[in-house]
């Protein structure tokens, strides 16, 4: 029996996700994240605009507000899943937006707090509502730059696939090297090509080229686990990050997704179907003390040019050299 996460586990994701759609909701999912944390700031805003408003011009009475803020219809109790995006993001987004939930939590209860005491007392704490007023404003300077934060992983997702795109590959690789460094153990850097692309589009169209290279993206995201990368490197080529394997591990693995990709027939956009196959180059890396992205890029294209050269649809491992 394997251990945890090791690629006998691969196609049975450690998230308990459904990989039926693979990663094309990747972006849907940034934007629901995003959209979660405007709403967030708008019933900041409006409970803090009521709250001011009962200060100055009595209206709402404290009982209605607190009311309000007890029932959820100001500062609804939190709903913002990360659970869909967690593989997504490097530890410190992860952190941060699990903190702005944190944040959020806390002003919904200082708000009822303050108002609570205002019904009890008939007074205001002056003292209260400047503190609420401090923790407003940087709750909404707080989200906003963790807005940006999404935006910026948005921008690096890949229209056509979902997958991320080139400009993520360099800072999600630096902190995988220093992740293995750090537990000693590699991880698979891995390059895979769409076999005779060129020729799917000439035969068949570019829609069906882009039909491929979705089903071809979607199969990878189905055989890895939760917690491995992915990336459209650009063109026909898709790079795969894999922490914490073998390099038997890693045989097993890119043998078992060139299977499951040149078993499985595509369908065309016009209803044929067609077969695909993927050339594959890989390497184990991670406790190199001068590794680079574009070092270890080097190594796994070399890998992948050997594949090609010997006739496609097949895997080349190639150990690591500057």
């Amino acid at each position: 029996m394997s251990a945890p996460g090791t690629p006998d586990d691969f196609g049975h994701r450690s998230d308990g996700a459904t990989p039926s759609d693979g990663v094309q909701n990747l972006k849907e999912r940034l934007e629901a994240t995003i959209q979660a944390l405007v709403e967030k700031d708008m019933e900041v805003i409006e409970a803090y605009t009521l709250l001011n408003l009962m200060l100055v011009g009595g209206r709402p009475r404290p009982q209605a507000l607190l009311g309000k803020l007890q029932s959820g219809e100001l500062i609804a109790p939190v709903d913002l899943d990360l659970e869909p995006i967690r593989d997504y993001l490097t530890d410190r987004q992860l952190r941060k937006l699990s903190r702005v939930l944190v944040r959020y939590r806390e002003l919904r209860e200082d708000f009822a707090s303050f108002v609570g005491k205002i019904v009890r007392t008939g007074k205001v704490a002056k003292g209260q509502h400047r503190r609420i007023s401090g923790e407003v404003m940087d709750f909404l300077e707080f989200t906003e730059e963790v807005k940006t934060e999404t935006w910026d992983l948005f921008a690096a997702t890949d229209t056509l696939t979902g997958l991320m795109n080139r400009p993520a590959q360099a800072r999600i690789f630096e902190e995988e090297c220093r992740k293995a460094r750090r537990r000693g153990s590699p991880f698979c850097l891995a390059l895979i090509d769409a076999d005779n692309f060129k020729a799917i589009n000439d035969n068949h169209g570019h829609d069906a080229g882009d039909a491929v290279l979705v089903a071809i993206a979607n199969r990878l995201d189905e055989g890895i686990r939760a917690f491995d990368h992915i990336f459209r490197h650009g063109g026909e080529e898709i790079l795969l990050l894999l922490p914490r394997v073998t390099r038997r591990d890693a045989d097993r693995m890119m043998e078992r997704l060139r299977k499951c990709i040149a078993d499985t027939p595509v369908r065309l956009p016009d209803g044929t179907e067609i077969t695909a196959t993927v050339s594959i180059g890989y390497s184990l890396l991670g406790d190199e003390p001068d590794i680079t992205i574009d070092t270890a890029l080097q190594t796994v294209d070399e890998a992948l040019y050997q594949s090609k050269e010997a006739g496609r649809n097949r895997c080349t491992f190639r150990r690591y050299r500057r």
